[in-house]
């Protein structure tokens, strides 16, 4: 059934004149009789009744009209949102992350994108490295925050920094170091490093190797464990000592523990937002602009 031909009909059956109608839809009044007349052979039923120049809505025509309206007014709806998707304006954005300490500093960015487009469908989705660089390269996540090593080398993914974020040294309150305001990579030289497996966490289990490795130490590693908590666990009861970057213990330790940062050469890691430029994804563009621009107001030296 044609939409146009039905916002013809309630457009007679509104002015209840095809002259009228005509000039609404801006049409001549043989159009307007025309496409009626289709339509109720299309319906086998009579619409109007024609009496002394004068158009008169059958009980077909009455019941006909609220269904009528209830269509168009269901298309003009499916066509805005076709049309509100495709500017960004409707739709979903899925933002992928490691770890949620990474991102909450971000909140006002994102709530300025809510703000901006409210009827984008925003999926937070914690991912785990591997995963999250698979489903950018696939398009499948729309932007991920992570290192820029943690992502495919393509040409088609762009990567932005965002921040630098220092490594710590976590111990139990009892360790020896706990004296120090800040240790050195030689103080860890005689210490075990606890760390999760290369199969768990390749990312970061690659980045404190290659920390040591860069420093020049050759401390006992301990490499066991499938998660950070795990690790703090163990440093808690003194089996060693565990490197994570400040945004992790940010929110505290467990009450046996403490830290030291770690002054050392690349004993820090950058973190970033990454997009693929393949990604067709409506609502990214938009989500782009005003993130850097939200972001660059409170951090006017962000590194490009």
């Amino acid at each position: 059934m044609d939409i146009y031909r039905l916002k013809i009909f309630l457009s007679a059956a509104e002015t209840l004149s095809f002259t009228a109608s005509a000039d609404k839809m801006s049409l001549t009044q043989s159009a307007v009789s025309h496409n009626i007349s289709s339509l109720e052979n299309e319906l086998c039923v009579q619409l109007f009744k024609r009496s002394h120049n004068r158009l008169i809505l059958t009980p077909y025509g009455q019941a006909f009209y609220k269904d009528a309206k209830k269509i168009v007014a269901a298309a003009d709806q499916a066509v805005a949102r076709s049309s509100a998707m495709k500017a960004g304006e409707k739709g979903t954005l899925l933002i992928g992350f490691p770890y949620t300490q990474l991102v909450d500093q971000f909140l006002p960015q994102f709530d300025a994108f809510r703000q901006a487009y409210p009827d984008v469908n925003i999926i937070y989705s914690q991912i785990d490295s591997i995963t999250l660089s698979r489903q950018l390269d696939s398009c499948d996540v729309d932007v991920a925050f992570g290192r820029r090593n943690a992502f495919p080398e393509s040409s088609a993914i762009q990567w932005r920094h965002l921040y630098k974020d220092d490594f710590y040294a976590i111990m139990s309150k009892e360790h020896r170091l706990t004296e120090k305001e800040e240790v050195s990579m030689e103080d860890l030289e005689k210490e075990t490093i606890l760390t999760m497996s290369r199969q768990s966490n390749p990312g970061m289990y690659s980045l404190i190797r290659y920390m040591i490795m860069h420093n020049g130490i050759t401390p006992s590693i301990n490499d066991t464990s499938n998660s950070h908590e795990s690790t703090l666990l163990q440093a808690a009861y003194g089996d060693g000592i565990v490197i994570l970057p400040y945004e992790y213990i940010r929110y505290g330790l467990l009450e046996r523990l403490t830290a030291r940062r770690i002054n050392a050469p690349n004993a820090n890691h950058v973190i970033g937002m990454a997009w693929n430029s393949n990604n067709k994804c409506p609502a990214l563009p938009h989500f782009l602009d005003i993130f850097f621009e939200s972001f660059g107001k409170t951090n006017p030296s962000m590194e490009e």
